[in-house]
């Protein structure tokens, strides 16, 4: 399945453009443990050439006896990675355990993350104490601390 996503496309299609293919973590520069394009190509079904990444999946599949007359039927699950990787504190040994995850993540095909949309969030200068996230969307949406200075 992650050989035929054309992850570009849905990045032209759905934000314009405007977005970044990225693995499990988030792609740089937003994201600090994410794989650079030169590395993250290298996984199965990131290589920009779509049609290559289509006919490797087919081939795949014909050899294991599936197509068009003989559907695969799949049940999907997950578990938990390792913990070595939050337990590191060099920076440059952690990336690299993050890699590795990655790797594993993109090549069962685990989870496969389709792209980044690109986003942006700006306040009016008497809003005070509020604290915008920089790695993520989904973190940060408290309003304790949050004040108006007018």
């Amino acid at each position: 399945m992650t050989l035929s996503l054309d992850r570009k496309a849905f990045v032209d299609i759905i934000t314009d453009g405007v977005g970044h293919i990225g693995g499990t973590m988030l792609p740089p520069p937003e994201g600090v443990w994410g794989m650079p394009p030169e590395v993250l190509k290298t996984l199965p079904g990131y290589d920009p050439d779509v049609a290559k990444n289509r006919e490797e999946a087919k081939k795949i599949m014909e050899k294991l006896g599936y197509g068009p007359n003989n559907h695969l039927v799949t049940k999907v699950s997950t578990r938990n990675m390792v913990d070595e990787q939050s337990m590191q504190a060099d920076p440059e040994k952690r990336k690299k355990i993050v890699w590795q995850l990655e790797r594993m993540l993109a090549e069962t095909a685990i989870r496969p993350v389709i792209f980044y949309p690109a986003g942006g969030t700006c306040r009016q200068p008497w809003v005070k104490g509020l604290t915008i996230m920089v790695n993520s969307i989904y973190n940060g949406w408290r309003f304790e601390d949050v004040w108006l200075d007018k």
